[in-house]
């Protein structure tokens, strides 16, 4: 359209050109009334052409900011929509990962006869879990805190009750089993990619020998912490050192009684009552006796 309209301005002034060049190269011998009537008619249609050509940019003024409008307004609804998309796909991510996919490893750590040992704070998905017959000593323990950050329970950690109750836990037959898809796989080892996009390895997955190479290494390295053992022997410890409080306490009565008995003795010895053969009474030294 714009194109058809600056073509027809063309052809118009070119038409006025001719037409000025034409009578310009009429005869001289024209009368003066008719060169006035020619130059007010090309005056008229010059003033019709700038009043056209005013008009024609107004127009393309006009189109030009109704298109820089409209495209304005079609770049704010486009970024209307991306913020909308994402804050769907926040929302759907969101409740995958908080109700779907930390369920999901809940349910499933509970499938394997999980343990559940305790509540550790007052996060609604705060919890102690053991994974039984695993590496089989005090590194099996698992805290699942939120959002869904696991750590391994130091030794010191984990409550005597709860050691006592490990060791009435039946495994479940599938321990081995590998764990779900979305836990990553490298050399028999799983790992979960947190929140904070920090890898945290999760306890290797051994067979039966595996594991009992592993006890039979952890019992000749001396360097390696054995709680329990520590714990017996801080309790045997304990015991001995209540047996030689008790032993004190019955050499300190024993004592008591014996300086008794000799006090019993000294007073009867000594007794106003009690004479000597040469009739002689038995004072406490230093005392006056009584005439012979």
């Amino acid at each position: 359209m714009m194109v058809i309209i600056i073509i027809i301005v063309i052809i118009i002034i070119i038409i006025i050109i001719i037409i000025s060049s034409s009578s310009s190269s009429s005869s001289s011998s024209s009368s003066s009334s008719s060169s006035s009537i020619s130059s007010s008619i090309i005056s008229s249609i010059g003033i019709s052409i700038s009043i056209m050509m005013m008009m024609i940019i107004m127009m393309m003024m006009m189109i030009i900011i109704i298109l820089i409008i409209i495209i304005i307004i079609i770049i704010i609804i486009i970024i209307i929509i991306i913020i909308i998309i994402i804050i769907i796909i926040i929302i759907i991510i969101y409740y995958y990962y908080y109700y779907y996919y930390y369920n999901y490893y809940y349910l499933h750590l509970c499938y394997r006869d999980l343990l559940i040992l305790s509540n550790l704070s007052e996060k609604r998905t705060t919890t102690c879990c053991q994974i039984p017959d695993r590496i089989g000593d005090d590194s099996v323990f698992l805290i699942m805190c939120h959002p869904a950050e696991i750590r391994r329970l130091k030794p010191h950690e984990v409550p005597l009750w709860v050691r006592e109750a490990e060791k009435k836990t039946t495994p479940h037959e599938d321990a081995a089993d590998p764990l779900p898809a979305f836990l990553d796989t490298n050399a028999n080892r799983y790992s979960l990619e947190t929140k904070t996009n920090r890898h945290i390895p999760l306890p290797p997955l051994l067979s039966s020998r595996e594991r009992e190479r592993e006890r039979e290494r952890r019992e000749r390295d001396p360097e390696i912490e054995r709680p329990r053992e520590r714990e017996r022997e801080r309790e045997r410890e304990r015991e001995r050192e209540r047996e030689r409080e008790r032993e004190r306490e019955r050499e300190r009565g024993e004592r008591e009684r014996e300086r008794e008995r000799e006090r019993g003795e000294r007073e009867r010895e000594c007794s106003p009552d009690t004479l000597t053969n040469q009739g002689v009474a038995l004072y406490p030294p230093g005392a006056l006796r009584p005439p012979a």
